[in-house]
């Protein structure tokens, strides 16, 4: 979900100023980085956390205690880690491969406020989807599988208006991947962020009087998630899978209608 309406409330009025001021890149002369000698590499995000950062992931999951300064410590020294990986294979514009987060979808859930746990069900992918369906015997192994290992995410549904409350959790994701970047000698780095379709398609709606409505709350606080990453210097990349998960979540429209609601 990308419309003009949103998209024009970032700010980038001051990228003139703003890129003097950057910590990668001062003497790149646009915005973003190009090359007339080479093809620049990147990645699209998410990479594999240590194990001591998932058995933390987990147990914050499963609502257990845990040394959340332990944890702190560990996505510190893993977004670090993984910062010097990549540029030691080459990567040009890195990420902090998205350690602090349990997942890509569910990770916005401690950064909005205005939902509750409940039963209702949002669009899942494994359940009833096509993929399910042409490939059953697969996915029931892989359910299998994860049982035991991954806590199932608590479903959440918008029971209030919804307003951003992350800012503690995401300058301390930016924070330590401007520190790795800086240490490894980056020019560029970018950070990832959901979509509000995406939440959206997750969190059913019992607040607001419209699909649209609903849509532009999200849309709004997570504006704010947006504005603060590109003000810190870094690239700012959007994620909407949903474009492509929604046909395969609902088997019972047509590519023209899975074409007609992402318009």
């Amino acid at each position: 979900f990308f419309d003009k309406r949103i998209c024009s409330k970032l700010d980038i009025s001051n990228i003139p100023e703003y890129k003097k001021q950057r910590p990668f890149g001062s003497k790149i002369d646009d915005y973003m980085r190009r090359s007339t000698d080479r093809i620049l590499t990147t990645h699209v995000g998410s990479l594999a956390r240590p194990r001591n950062v998932l058995d933390m992931l987990f147990a914050k999951e499963r609502r257990e205690e845990y040394d959340t300064d332990l944890f702190e410590s560990f996505v510190s020294d893993a977004v670090s880690d993984i910062v010097q990986h990549q540029v030691d294979v080459g990567i040009d514009i890195v990420c902090d491969g998205e350690q602090s987060k349990s997942s890509f979808l569910t990770y916005i859930a401690e950064r909005l406020k205005g939902f509750s746990p409940n039963e209702k069900q949002g669009e899942d992918l494994w359940l009833e989807s096509r993929e399910t369906i042409a490939f059953p015997e697969f996915y029931d192994a892989h359910r299998k599988a994860r049982e035991g290992l991954v806590a199932k995410p608590v479903k959440l549904v918008c029971t209030a208006p919804v307003t951003y409350d992350g800012h503690a959790v995401l300058q301390r994701d930016i924070a330590n991947l401007k520190a790795a970047a800086e240490a490894n000698g980056v020019e560029e780095a970018f950070m990832t962020a959901v979509s509000p379709s995406d939440v959206e398609g997750q969190q059913p709606n019992e607040f607001y009087d419209s699909d649209e409505a609903y849509l532009f709350a999200i849309a709004e606080a997570m504006h704010e998630e947006y504005q603060a990453i590109v003000d810190a210097g870094l690239i700012l990349q959007i994620d909407d899978p949903r474009l492509l998960t929604y046909y395969i979540s609902r088997p019972d429209l047509t590519v023209d209608d899975c074409r007609q609601w992402a318009e």
